[in-house]
C-alpha cells in the first residue's frame, strides 16, 4: 500500500477517534419541557441511564453498536496502516464495513426523537454538537474504510 494511501486512512482514522470521542460525551440534543425541565443527554449518560434503569438489553445494543463498534474500526484502521497489507483480513474488513450502514442508524434515530419531540409539542429539542461529531466519525470510518477495501482488492 502507498505511503500516502496509508496516511490518508490513518489520518481518517485518527480524525474518525476524536469526532467519536466527542461524539459519546458531548451532548446529542436538548430537550426542554415545561420550561422548568431541561436535559442534554450524550450518548454515554443515554447507555448509562439505560443501565441504571435496568434496561439492560437495550443498553448493550445501544453500547455495542454505538461504542463497542466504532472504537474497533478505528483500532482496526490504525492497525491496517501499521501492518503490512497481507496482514489485513478481507472477511475482518467486510465485517467492519457493513457495520458502517448501521452506524449511521444512531444518528438516524437521534434526528427521529428530535423531529418527534418537535412535531408533538411534549418539548421543544435542538440538535446539539454531540450529534454532528458523532455524524463526522461516522462518516470519517466509513470514508477509511473504503479507500482500504479498494486497496485491498487492487492488491489482490
Amino acid at each position: 500500500m502507498k505511503f500516502s494511501t496509508r496516511i490518508l486512512i490513518g489520518t481518517g482514522a485518527v480524525a474518525g477517534a476524536f469526532c467519536l470521542y466527542y461524539g459519546l460525551t458531548e451532548p446529542l440534543m436538548v430537550l426542554k419541557r415545561f420550561v422548568l425541565w431541561e436535559t442534554k443527554p450524550s450518548l454515554l449518560s443515554i447507555v448509562y441511564n439505560l443501565w441504571s434503569s435496568k434496561d439492560w438489553l437495550l443498553a448493550i445494543i445501544i453500547g455495542v453498536f454505538s461504542i463497542a463498534f466504532p472504537v474497533l474500526k478505528i483500532m482496526y484502521l490504525l492497525l491496517s496502516v501499521l501492518l503490512p497489507l497481507r496482514f489485513i483480513k478481507s472477511p475482518t474488513l467486510a465485517f467492519l464495513s457493513g457495520l458502517s450502514r448501521w452506524s449511521m442508524l444512531d444518528v438516524l434515530v437521534v434526528a427521529i426523537v428530535i423531529v418527534s419531540a418537535k412535531t408533538t409539542g411534549l418539548a421543544v429539542a435542538t440538535t446539539q454538537p454531540g450529534l454532528w461529531y458523532f455524524t463526522a466519525s461516522v462518516v470519517l470510518m466509513a470514508a477509511s474504510t473504503l479507500i482500504l477495501q479498494r486497496q485491498i482488492r487492487v492488491n489482490l
